[in-house]
């Protein structure tokens, strides 16, 4: 049996799945509608893409990881209502995760995939907001964790639903 870690506010982001989370939560938007020199009010959308990298739990039960990098991305629409405070909704695919049996005779079963539904809220203490070349950003909110495996071989229990998260950024 394959757990999926917890995501929520008793084991939050294991260190497994912190490199796709930073991708993810701290807010590194590629694509962003907002310009500096524009007001700071108004809706956004933003694309974040990065390698994800995923390892559900695994305490015993004859399976190993056999894959645990791939390409995750996020997509968020923002409203910001200030220079220092906005909203977000946001899709995020983490990627997947390849699960094999531990007995080299069987080999590779299949995958588990991560999908994240989140809300929140974004700040940035400093004066000017986002229109300072460089500004510090906290972000925290709640996601729905969806897992899905594409084997009928590998059982798996889902530990959380839903999480909280706290990220910040410069």
């Amino acid at each position: 049996l394959v757990s999926v870690p917890p995501r929520g506010a008793g084991g939050l982001w294991p260190a497994r799945v912190l490199p796709a989370v930073a991708c993810l939560v701290l807010g590194v938007q590629a694509i962003d509608a907002r310009a500096d020199d524009i007001a700071s009010k108004g809706f956004y959308l933003g694309v974040d893409v990065g390698m994800s990298v995923v390892e559900p739990r695994n305490p015993d039960g004859g399976y190993k990881i056999d894959d645990k990098q791939g390409m995750g991305y996020r997509v968020d629409l923002g409203y910001s209502w200030s220079a220092s405070w906005s909203a977000e909704l946001f899709f995020a695919d983490g990627g997947e995760a390849g699960i094999s049996s531990d007995n080299p005779a069987v080999g590779h079963l299949g995958d588990i995939s991560y999908e994240m539904f989140g809300l929140g809220v974004e700040w940035l203490p400093m004066d000017a907001g986002r229109n300072a070349p460089w500004f510090p950003l906290v972000k925290a909110g709640a996601v729905q964790i969806r897992n899905q495996t594409n084997s009928e071989l590998i059982n798996y229990e889902k530990l959380n639903d839903v999480g909280l998260y706290l990220g910040g950024g410069l």
